[in-house]
């Protein structure tokens, strides 16, 4: 959660007699943005673990397939 989210859910705090929509909502929110992050990330490790396969360990860095297919834009 972010600074001004907690910052929320504490104003809402102080007032206890209020229904909990707006901190479903606050949590709504945040789920989405964790579950779009992880979607980035799932998508980025993927891109990486195919650039992994482009090198072997017995190969120079004037070969490495990494280093070339970060050099021509490919992943």
């Amino acid at each position: 959660l972010s600074l001004l989210e907690i910052r929320q859910l504490l104003e809402l705090k102080r007032s206890p007699e209020a229904q909990c929509d707006e901190v479903n909502r606050l949590m709504d929110t945040h789920i989405q943005q964790v579950q779009e992050r992880i979607r980035e990330l799932m998508q980025l490790n993927v891109q990486l673990k195919a650039l992994r396969g482009h090198c072997s360990d017995q190969q120079t860095v004037e070969h490495c397939g990494i280093l070339q297919s970060l050099s021509s834009g490919q992943n």
